[in-house]
Order: structure tokens, then C-alpha cells, then sequence
């Protein structure tokens, strides 16, 4: 009978088992601690045994199933769906945007108006209304700023004509040039991958001009140009390596007359026949691609 009683003195309602996962806290650790002890004592008050044994139970598994949980998903808060992920400073994003030096080479053509050489007689046909000079370049460019970039580069391009005539005389020509410009560039597109710009610059050029020509010998003119240039640019980024596109408008200005000639095809030739076979004024147009290690 005394034992009956007691048990019925400290058997707890429903509402205490309520009160017994209460005090066990809120992390699978302390699940744990309550789950066992509370089959024993919680704050002096014995707790009913089917609480205990429940509890024990539940306590285990919650043990089990955050040993093996993932370490980053325990430490990792919960964030909401639409907070932005701003890149550190290790991550990759950072990483490409934080490379403001680059180094490539470039594959070049040049469209410009035919040369028009008055010592040889080259037929129209060969040469056409304007030639195309293919050739390589290097460049060097730095971001000053997110939005504004400086550019070196170097480039040439060269093509050779041949033309035998009916009468069996055979004359050739070869041109070659070579251009050194600096420029700014305005980004007006900024991406984590792709950039696009626009440019502007300056610089000079050096021709060269060389014949051949059977019965006169070889002769060679060599003059300078300058010019102004705009036109458009794209940078696909990746870690180490850049992507550059080009396709740009040259305004280029000649004085025929600074001309400087030699060899026996000039030999004996008027002032007009030493001029240099292009316009005062012309325009090119120069395309490129290539590739550039960042850093």
C-alpha cells in the first residue's frame, strides 16, 4: 500500500512530460543528457518511466544523426533563399576581377586601299580596289580603374603581289608594316566573365614597300604614317587566362612626299615616280584576336 501511494504521489500528469523535454534543452546534446536522466530524476521529481524510455530512445538517434551530420551543414546558418552571395576574397569571382595586368599575342588583319606604285605596272586584277595584310601583334594592358583601362600594343602585317605579263616580264611588290599605338578603354559592360569596351588611341606606323622588277632590279621605299583609331573590344576572363577580341577604324595620315627610296629601281626616276604609292588620307580597318595571361 505505501509503495502504491508513493507511486501515485510521484507519478506526473501528461502536462509534466511536456515539462521534462522542456528542461532538456534545445541541442541534440542535451537530448541526450535528459533523455537518460530522465528516467531517473529531473529536478528531484521522477519522471513517469514511459517518458524516460521514450525520451532515452529519441535521445539516441538524435546522437546518431548529428555524429553523422556534415560539418559544414552543423556550422552553416540558416540564410534566406534570396540573400546575395557577395564573393570573398578567396573566391574565384574575386580572384578575376582583382587581376588588373595582362600580356598576350594576337592574330591581325588589316583591310586598307590598294597601293598604286608608279615604277611598276601591276594589272588591276591582282590587286583590286583594296588589300588585306595579315600579321601578329603583342599588347600590354592595366585597369587603372573598374571602368577605365590603358593599352600598348604593337602589330605588323605584310602581303606580297606577284604579276607576270603577257610579254613575260615579271614584277613583284611585297608590303609591310608595322604599328605601335597606346589607348584608353571605357568599360561599359563589367561581368564576372565577360567584359566589353570601348577604345580609343593613337600612334604611328612604319612602311615598307619592296619591288622587284625584272630588267630595273629591286628597288625599296620606305615612309612614315600617323593616326587616330576608335572602335569596340571584348575580354572573356577566366583565372589566369583573357579572351581578347578587337575589331577597330584607323584614320591614317601620309605624306607621300617624306619619302625615302633605294636600290636601281629608282635609279633615274622623277620626284613623282619616289612618292609613296598611297593616299594623303585613308582609312583601315583592323580586326584581332588573342589570348593574354593575367596577372
Amino acid at each position: 500500500m505505501l509503495e502504491s501511494g508513493m507511486t501515485r504521489a510521484y507519478r506526473p500528469e501528461v502536462p509534466h512530460r511536456k515539462t521534462c523535454m522542456q528542461n532538456a534543452g534545445n541541442t541534440a546534446l542535451e537530448v541526450c543528457s535528459v533523455g537518460v536522466i530522465s528516467s531517473w530524476q529531473t529536478r528531484g521529481e521522477r519522471c513517469h518511466p514511459r517518458v524516460g524510455t521514450r525520451g532515452g530512445a529519441a535521445a539516441i538517434l538524435a546522437t546518431i544523426a548529428f555524429a553523422l551530420m556534415p560539418t559544414t551543414s552543423r556550422a552553416a546558418p540558416a540564410t534566406a533563399s534570396h540573400d546575395r552571395v557577395v564573393p570573398t576574397r578567396d573566391s574565384p569571382a574575386s580572384v578575376r576581377l582583382n587581376r588588373r595586368f595582362l600580356v598576350g599575342l594576337e592574330a591581325v588583319a588589316m583591310q586598307m586601299p590598294a597601293l598604286r606604285p608608279r615604277i611598276a605596272h601591276l594589272d588591276p586584277r591582282y590587286i583590286g580596289e583594296s588589300s588585306t595584310l595579315a600579321g601578329v601583334g603583342v599588347f600590354a594592358r592595366w585597369r587603372v580603374r573598374p571602368i577605365v583601362g590603358l593599352e600598348l600594343g604593337v602589330r605588323s602585317g605584310s602581303f606580297r603581289v606577284r604579276d607576270v605579263h603577257a610579254k613575260g616580264k615579271d614584277e613583284s611588290l611585297s608590303y609591310d608594316v608595322v604599328m605601335a599605338d597606346i589607348g584608353t578603354l571605357l568599360y561599359l559592360v563589367r561581368g564576372e566573365v565577360g567584359h566589353f569596351a570601348l577604345d580609343a588611341g593613337a600612334g604611328g606606323i612604319y612602311n615598307l614597300v619592296r619591288y622587284g622588277l625584272e630588267g630595273a632590279g629591286e628597288g625599296r621605299q620606305r615612309f612614315g604614317s600617323g593616326f587616330l583609331r576608335v572602335g569596340v573590344g571584348a575580354e572573356i576572363l577566366t583565372k589566369r587566362i583573357a579572351f581578347v577580341l578587337s575589331l577597330r577604324s584607323y584614320g591614317v595620315m601620309t605624306a607621300p612626299g617624306e619619302t625615302h627610296t633605294s636600290g636601281r629601281a629608282f635609279e633615274g626616276t622623277s620626284e613623282s615616280d619616289r612618292r609613296a604609292p598611297v593616299a594623303a588620307l585613308q582609312t583601315y580597318v583592323v580586326g584581332s584576336a588573342g589570348i593574354a595571361y593575367r596577372f
